[in-house]
């Protein structure tokens, strides 16, 4: 076997293993907008829209677990795969004005049953409330049918709903945040049915009268639980991040920030370990690193790792294992390709997915059903990894075009990185240049003279997250 074949091997298995452990076919489909709908069974999101759905926010949709669609809704109307309107599935209380008011549960060891959460007006003046419907596949040939409607669950909720594994891998605990305490309840939902008895948690902070706007995601290892709030009629905006237990469902200790002035969006990586916010105005993508135990630790680790966008709403993790967004481009999805890199390797861009539908600005709102990367929350990280290999040049022509003259930093390291220093040198150990300037680059020249055409070794240092990236390797001087 040649030395290729033999590091291809592990690299091969690699993949493979996490392709499986990432593969999450119930949410192949997803319907979301104006007749918008997208497919992820060939492993990339192809555009179909051949939706019947029509919403401005609200939006859930659900498959089997070999990823053909079973129904889809926009939080007061059902819908089955054929795009015809369920038996009983119009009328779902609901507000439709916010982005995750819709939320679609599958009853544990069943293949056929689905919770359908929505949260609608309270019977409460002023308030909203969390309501539960209930569809049976089994039911109308197989197209489904709702078979309960609209029973109230609580009655003072914000427009925050997600739901996370339990710790036992086989139940879901379905999670909202109350408006007038700062509290969050979590239901129980077993192969028995939904315990409407909730886990209560004084974690967080209040919400202030009119702040429904914001988001809340859980970690798909259900040890992380966050939230913002976008601050509306003069209240500051905060984003909280809290860490949960799997096997109680009590919201644990929490802590928040200001510094992100308009948050909205916000979704969990792959492997556990970033948080990322938008903001619903001109502002970046930030990103939170979760190595951290210690809460302040982990606010204190937020970066930037976008340029400015007009805005970013809502964020949702995909079977592809990219994050999806949307922005102000209703005809499009941004997207971060590789979310579990630290800093602007995880490669946020605008315009990725096109050709949608007059659309939204929300994507579904999915949660894990299917991956739990670790039983544990007290795993200690060590991701200190060189996430340096992508963004250094591999040959420079300092031949005064003015292109490629010079062989330095990328910008994407000089705008994330806070210390870095290079030294090159040539065949025979001699150092022909160094700088721990981040704009700083080397012009092809050694003691004042045009360096000879050859390979040079160079080693780059930067300081990351977590300690010192260390990179060696070569560049080829051309002329």
């Amino acid at each position: 076997m040649s030395r290729r074949m033999k590091k291809l091997i592990p690299v091969f298995l690699v993949l493979v293993n996490y392709n499986l452990l990432m593969a999450q076919s119930q949410y192949d489909n997803w319907h979301f907008g104006i007749n918008t709908s997208i497919n992820f069974s060939g492993g990339f999101p192809a555009v179909h829209n051949t939706s019947a759905i029509n919403s401005g926010y609200a939006a859930a949709s659900i498959s089997d677990t070999l990823g053909n669609l079973l129904f889809y809704t926009n939080s007061d109307t059902v819908w089955a795969k054929d795009n015809s309107i369920m038996p009983n599935g119009t009328g779902l209380f609901s507000d439709r004005t916010i982005p995750q008011d819709v939320l679609i549960v599958p009853l544990p060891d069943s293949a056929s049953v689905y919770y359908v959460f929505t949260i609608g007006s309270s019977p409460n003046p002023g308030k909203k409330a969390l309501y539960y419907s209930i569809v049976d596949m089994q039911q109308n040939n197989g197209l489904g049918d709702v078979i309960q409607k609209n029973t109230l669950l609580d009655d003072d909720v914000t427009n925050k709903l997600t739901a996370v594994r339990n710790y036992n891998q086989k139940d879901f605990w379905v999670i909202d945040k109350n408006m007038t305490a700062g509290r969050f309840k979590s239901y129980a939902v077993t192969k028995s049915g939904l315990n409407i008895q909730p886990v209560i948690s004084a974690a967080g902070v209040p919400i202030r009268n009119g702040d429904y706007s914001g988001s809340i995601k859980a970690s798909n290892n259900s040890c992380w639980l966050a939230s913002t709030t976008q601050g509306l009629f003069g209240n500051s905006a905060v984003v909280e991040i809290f860490h949960f237990s799997s096997t109680s469902g009590i919201v644990q200790e929490g802590i928040s920030t200001a510094s992100i002035k308009h948050p909205y969006g916000l979704e969990f990586s792959p492997d556990n370990k970033k948080l990322y916010v938008g903001e619903n105005s001109v502002a970046p993508v930030h990103q939170f690193n979760l190595n951290h135990q210690d809460l302040n630790d982990v606010i204190a680790s937020q970066i930037q790792v976008s340029e400015y966008y007009p805005a970013t709403y809502t964020f949702q993790l995909a079977p592809d294992g990219r994050i999806y967004f949307t922005t102000d481009d209703t005809l499009s999805l941004g997207r971060i390709s590789s979310p579990n890199n630290y800093s602007w390797y995880c490669n946020v861009d605008t315009g990725i997915v096109k050709g949608l539908n007059y659309s939204t600005s929300s994507l579904p709102n999915n949660f894990n059903l299917t991956y739990k990367n670790s039983l544990s929350c007290d795993e200690t990280y060590s991701d200190c990894i060189d996430p340096l290999d992508a963004y250094m040049p591999t040959a420079f022509t300092p031949n005064g075009d003015g292109l490629n003259d010079c062989f330095g930093f990328s910008r994407k390291l000089k705008d994330s990185l806070p210390f870095m220093d290079l030294a090159i040198f040539d065949r025979w150990g001699d150092r022909v240049f160094y700088t721990t300037d981040r704009f700083g680059c080397w012009d092809g020249t050694y003691k004042g003279k045009p360096a000879d055409q050859a390979n040079y070794v160079y080693i780059l240092r930067a300081r990351t997250n977590c300690g010192y990236a260390i990179k060696k390797s070569y560049v080829v001087l051309i002329r």
